[in-house]
């Protein structure tokens, strides 16, 4: 509704600025009236040993594995054919970096991205 009075009475350039003065507004009362107290498992470690405790290596695989993946589903068909080697390499790449981070996710150490043991119910899979 909003939209198309904006539209009807004024220019499209309103629409980021309103955007923008709403962002603000957000981010200026995030500041003043959200206080959240401190993590249960982030209490008594310093910043650097949260660091190592990240597991870098999962986090890649799992990112750069699904955007692949996701980029080769958006693009084939539609940019590129399906047997085009830009979609095939996204697609094998992707689908390969996804099966190494199950693997990595699987023998690395604690704490893991996600646990193997969420997998384990059926209503968090569907």
């Amino acid at each position: 509704m909003y939209s198309q009075l904006l539209s009807t009475y004024h220019t499209w350039r309103w629409g980021p600025w309103i955007s923008f003065i709403y962002n603000i507004v957000c981010a200026v009362g995030l500041l003043v009236f959200y206080h959240p107290k401190a993590h249960v498992r982030a209490e008594g470690f310093t910043a650097r040993q949260i660091l190592r405790r990240i597991d870098y290596a999962g986090a890649f695989l799992s990112i750069v594995g699904l955007s692949l993946f996701l980029v080769a589903l958006q693009a084939g068909g539609y940019t590129h054919p399906w047997k085009s080697a830009y979609v095939l390499c996204t697609l094998l790449i992707g689908i390969a970096l996804v099966f190494a981070w199950i693997v990595w996710e699987y023998y690395a150490v604690h704490p893991m991205v996600c646990s193997i043991s969420i997998l384990q119910y059926r209503i968090l899979i569907s």
